[in-house]
């Protein structure tokens, strides 16, 4: 587990049964990059059914430049959704 997770005590929550199942979180940063291995499956606008019809209409708003399609310029906002909501593939 990295560092961070432990940082915010989420392995504690989690021995409590909490683990944000079925919760649709937002985040207001650099952007982020959608298909990033650690949050595509996590991501409302993919479907693993369909990989290759991705939705980001009202999945994904760029109050900076307008575009229509998730990135991030930076890196910050991935880092950021990647402790939220991240995952290795075995879904751990």
């Amino acid at each position: 587990t990295e560092w961070g997770i432990q940082k915010v005590g989420a392995p504690n929550a989690w021995e409590q049964g909490i683990d944000g199942g079925g919760i649709v979180i937002a985040s207001l940063d650099t952007g982020v990059k959608w298909d990033h291995p650690a949050l595509k499956e996590h991501y409302l606008g993919y479907d693993s059914a369909h990989p290759d019809a991705v939705n980001h209409e009202m999945n994904w708003f760029d109050a900076v430049f307008g575009k229509t399609t998730p990135y991030d310029d930076i890196g910050h906002g991935t880092h950021t959704i990647g402790t939220m909501v991240g995952s290795t593939p075995d879904g751990s």
